[in-house]
C-alpha cells in the first residue's frame, strides 16, 4: 500500500526554526517510517 506524506506550512514553518541535528533526526525517523511505520524505535502505540 502506497501513502503520500504531506507536510503543512504550519510544520514547514516550524521545522525551519529547528537546528541541523535536530533536522537530521527527523529525517533518519522519516527513513525508518517510511520503510517500517511500526518499528520499535519510533515508540508509535497501538490502537
Amino acid at each position: 500500500m502506497k501513502y503520500e506524506i504531506l507536510f503543512s506550512s504550519r510544520f514547514k514553518k516550524s521545522f525551519s526554526k529547528l537546528v541541523d541535528y535536530e533536522k537530521k533526526m527527523f529525517y533518519r525517523k522519516l527513513s525508518i517510517f517510511i520503510e517500517n511505520h511500526k518499528h520499535p524505535s519510533l515508540r508509535t502505540k497501538k490502537e
